[in-house]
Parts: C-alpha cells; sequence; structure tokens
C-alpha cells in the first residue's frame, strides 16, 4: 500500500519540479537570488509546521496525569 503512494508522489514531483524550476529561471531573477530564495523554503515550511503544532497543543484539552497517593505513615 505505501509503495502505491510512494510512487504516485514521485511521479508528481517529477513533473512538478521541472516545470517550477522552468518558470523560476524565466522570471529573470539573479541565480544568486534565486538560490537564496530556494533556501529559505525549508525554513519558512518547518516555522509554520511549528507554528501549527504549537496551535493544536494550545487548543487542546488538558491532559490529566493520575493521582499517585502515597502511603501515609503510621504512627
Amino acid at each position: 500500500m505505501g509503495g502505491g503512494w510512494a510512487t504516485s508522489i514521485s511521479k508528481f514531483g517529477g513533473i512538478a519540479g521541472p516545470t517550477i524550476g522552468g518558470y523560476l529561471l524565466a522570471s529573470g531573477l539573479p541565480a544568486i537570488r534565486l538560490f537564496a530564495l530556494l533556501a529559505c523554503c525549508p525554513a519558512v515550511l518547518a516555522r509554520c509546521a511549528l507554528g501549527i503544532g504549537v496551535a493544536a497543543r494550545r487548543n487542546a484539552p488538558a491532559r490529566r496525569s493520575p493521582v499517585v497517593q502515597l502511603a501515609s505513615p503510621e504512627p
């Protein structure tokens, strides 16, 4: 089941990657600026994922830890 998903994603990437690359090269940006823009993409995606994770934890109901009662020493 996972092999089928991996194959379909790789085919999508095989078509979309060169297409997006062609559009970026045709945009007329200098190469140094283009590489800087592409280097920022993983950091931006990681920041978005982190923000979504933090927001999800804030909105989640609080989990109560089990109360452990210690036995009191007998007099």
